[in-house]
């Protein structure tokens, strides 16, 4: 899948057409759409996750975008992002749905992604084949690079395509926003009892835990999230999705890639741990 740093990279823009379906399991009720593709006119399906619900807000689905963008930059799989473009028009076919109000809400763009159907979920601890589970390694590693304590037991943000992991639900993500400046690890390459508290409730942990993972390779990827990569999250980002946090998730992030070789045997040891 192309990455934002690949040369004329843009954004796909969809215009939605025909609301379908919630999924009711996530807890921002992410909808399914049908929405035709801006430049080529083709129509899929795509999840939309509209304003109108109240934990889908610019910050929100600013980290969802950088998210998207950071797994395609480290090569890990995620559904294609897109904006989805919701028109009073649309709005209008959905009088009458129990939705309808959250789509007034929701006209202009929203944050969406392409729809991949016959996905299936994680089961069990030993479920996993050997590329499956490299790739659960380099997972964990991204989550932890990324402050992101979302994707738990109880709701994974995970899930089998083709035989490979695929990632998604990044709006939590960034965790040390929600903190203090002076609260953060000064040292976010070194896990503090916050980072290895969110290891422990990592899906993945129980099917890492006590292994000895081999992560050196990955997190030299985290080299590419260079200046070039954070010029053109910035241009793609829609102006009033932008804010200063993106500077001070860039900056954090920085710490890390500079500390890469330390944040990866810290997060070697906690696991074989």
């Amino acid at each position: 899948m192309p990455k934002i740093t690949d040369e004329n990279y843009q954004v796909k823009t969809v215009h939605a057409t025909e609301w379908h379906n919630v999924f009711a399991s996530g807890t921002t009720e992410p909808m399914l759409i049908w929405a035709m593709d801006a430049e080529s006119g083709n129509r899929n399906s795509y999840v939309i996750k509209p304003f109108g619900h109240p934990r889908i807000y610019p910050q929100a689905v600013m980290k969802e975008c950088l998210g998207a963008w950071i797994v395609l930059e480290l090569q890990l799989n995620a559904f294609e992002p897109v904006y989805v473009e919701v028109s009073t028009d649309f709005v209008e076919t959905l009088r009458g749905n129990k939705y309808h109000q959250r789509f007034i809400e929701s006209v202009g763009v929203n944050f969406g992604t392409r729809y991949v159907p016959g996905t299936t979920q994680i089961i069990g601890k030993n479920c996993l084949t050997n590329i499956q589970s490299s790739q659960a390694e380099n997972v964990t590693s991204f989550d932890l690079f990324i402050s992101n304590g979302d994707r738990r037991l109880e709701k994974p943000n995970l899930v089998l395509a083709d035989n490979n992991l695929f990632v998604f639900d990044h709006e939590l993500a960034f965790d040390f926003l929600m903190m203090l400046s002076f609260t953060r690890n000064p040292r976010p390459w070194e896990l503090g009892d916050w980072e290895l508290k969110m290891l422990r409730n990592h899906f993945l942990y129980a099917k890492l835990k006590g292994t000895q993972i081999d992560i050196t390779d990955f997190v030299e990827r985290f080299t590419q999230l260079d200046d070039h990569f954070w010029t053109k999250a910035d241009e793609l980002l829609p102006a009033n999705w932008r804010s200063d946090d993106l500077t001070t998730i860039k900056n954090h992030l920085a710490l890390i890639v500079e500390n890469r070789t330390i944040f990866a045997q810290q997060l070697a040891q906690a696991i074989l741990a």
